[in-house]
């Protein structure tokens, strides 16, 4: 099927394709400058689009991956990694690590996580920090993400944030130093773990920050269930302007490679 979409695509290409550009002569690139001169334009800064320096972050981002991921299901809910999608809105989001249980607040399709998740967990690049702190911030408080944590590796530091009347207010640990999440019954974060000392997973175990304290009703880990949205399933027709257009959700689902964004039962 996939291949049937691909020679629909290269066709429908073959067909719309531009016709070659015609030269301007002097007196036409003349007129064209003293019609665009009032416009005033600044490149853009995609300094941000930068990964930058790693700072520990995929160790940690793996570290907390695969910890919640191990204990998730006797919390009532399951775990991925940051290439799987979350939709809010008309908007994706990828977090390193977030926290689902599939019922009221969220659903679970193929390709990705409809509505938000329960427990998100960013960790943070110095290249663009305020991408976190700020952008997603937002974000997720506009769209009701009850609790959002942010991890900065480089100065090993924690925000828990709580959603309160539509904005976040910064939590702090109980008196044991634990945080106990309110949209996660029966589990305590221990912070102190947050950091691995090395790489690779045997580190785990004892240092696992994810402590369930009391289990929840059994929960069986799914795949997702099939919308019709996925890896060529709409045909690649971009709309295009002079000025970028916003892709819609379903476009981005059908029109970019499906393995890393495609829902399974162990984290990403």
């Amino acid at each position: 099927m996939n291949k049937q979409r691909e020679r629909e695509n290269f066709a429908y290409f073959d067909e719309h394709r531009p016709e070659p550009k015609m030269e301007l002569d002097e007196e036409a690139l003349t007129s064209l400058a003293e019609t665009t001169s009032h416009i005033s334009y600044a490149a853009p800064d995609f300094t941000d689009g930068e990964e930058g320096e790693e700072a520990g972050h995929r160790l940690v981002r793996s570290h907390l991956t695969y910890s919640f991921w191990e204990v998730a299901g006797d919390l009532g809910g399951d775990v991925f990694g940051r290439d799987i999608v979350m939709r809010l809105g008309e908007n994706g989001f990828t977090p390193d690590v977030f926290f689902f249980k599939n019922r009221e607040l969220n659903k679970l399709y193929h390709y990705y996580l409809k509505g938000p998740a329960e427990l998100v967990f960013e960790v943070m690049r110095p290249a663009h920090p305020h991408y976190d702190t700020r952008i997603k911030r937002e974000h997720y408080a506009r769209a009701g993400v009850p609790e959002y944590v942010i991890v900065d590796p480089a100065s090993k530091e924690i925000e828990f944030l709580r959603l309160v009347n539509g904005d976040y207010v910064r939590q702090a640990p109980d008196a044991d130093g634990l945080y106990r999440p309110k949209s996660a019954p029966g589990l305590a974060i221990e912070p102190r773990h947050f950091w691995p000392e090395e790489e690779g997973f045997s580190i785990r175990g004892e240092r696992n920050p994810f402590i369930v304290e009391q289990k929840q009703p059994g929960h069986k880990r799914e795949r997702g269930v099939r919308d019709g949205l996925g890896w060529g399933e709409m045909p690649f027709e971009p709309r295009l302007d002079s000025y970028p257009v916003k892709l819609r959700f379903e476009e981005f689902i059908c029109w970019s490679p499906d393995s890393p964004r495609r829902s399974k039962s162990s984290p990403l």
